[in-house]
């Protein structure tokens, strides 16, 4: 999808942001200056996660109508993954960066273990990055920016719900996993994944961790935002188990271009955040 207006506008004066979650690549052109998004696609390389090809990914830069293969402003690559731990700034070592996740989740060996500043919350998140992607894409752009996909997710959540004083709940569906995040007086409390298998999992996963915060399900709000259509087997669960839950109404502080206009921007909610973080 693409506003014609992009054609206009030269690729230096446009942000360039990626999002890859195992071979499905998302790419949208932002407009910092009108605070909007003028293209977006998706594209699946039907690869294996740790197998990113050079070809394929050669053919979606110089075939895409995004015209991914010019310079831009600024450039981000997003990685949709479980792979991440979150280390209070005080606290952070970068050359112990590898030890931080390793002690969280299993590695691959090819794995990169990368780090990135999250001011708002005086923490870093580290994460891991294929080395084959990794390695793509630093070729192909300059100064490319790697994050974890929890950094433009909570970055939004905090812009949107900041002045909230309640403990709130958001719910965000990814294809094989969700986040759950807490914030309670505009602040962070917790922000965790689990996978997403069977709605029976989805349901005793969310519980356990609203037990383990000493959270009431019936009497807290719950935000559902991510890959999840309405009246899917877990917008039906959240209705009926969790009585405050709806989906996020507060307005985008983005905005998107006539051409796609026809997107629901919280079904790509992580993704279409990530200008906040370059």
């Amino acid at each position: 999808m693409i506003d014609k207006r992009m054609l206009q506008i030269p690729s230096e004066e446009l942000q360039l942001h990626i999002e890859v979650e195992n071979a499905l690549i998302k790419t949208h052109l932002f407009d910092a200056r009108e605070n909007e998004i003028l293209a977006f696609q998706t594209t699946n390389l039907n690869n294996e996660y740790y197998e990113f090809d050079n070809d394929k990914l050669q053919t979606l830069f110089t075939s895409s109508p995004l015209q991914l293969n010019r310079k831009f402003q600024k450039t981000s690559l997003a990685v949709v993954s479980p792979k991440f731990v979150l280390i209070p700034a005080p606290l952070f070592e970068k050359d112990k960066a590898l030890d931080y996740l390793s002690t969280s989740c299993t590695l691959n060996e090819n794995d990169v273990v990368l780090s990135k500043e999250i001011n708002f919350l005086n923490a870093y998140a580290v994460f891991s990055v294929p080395a084959t992607l990794k390695k793509l894409m630093d070729n192909q752009f300059d100064n490319i920016e790697y994050l974890p996909h929890v950094v433009p997710t909570y970055l939004s959540l905090h812009n949107l719900f900041k002045t909230e004083k309640e403990a709130l709940i958001f719910v965000n569906i990814h294809s094989d996993f969700y986040d759950i995040v807490v914030f309670e007086n505009g602040q962070l409390k917790l922000f965790t994944t689990h996978p997403v298998e069977t709605t029976e999992d989805f349901l005793y996963y969310t519980f356990y961790t609203l037990e383990q915060m000493k959270i009431s399900a019936a009497n807290t709000p719950v935000y559902l935002t991510g890959e999840v259509e309405k009246n899917s087997a877990i917008h039906e669960i959240l209705l009926k188990y969790f009585k405050k839950s709806s989906w996020i109404l507060k307005t985008s502080p983005y905005k998107l271009g006539y051409e796609l206009n026809s997107i629901n921007p919280y079904f790509y909610f992580s993704h279409f955040s990530q200008y906040l973080c370059v």
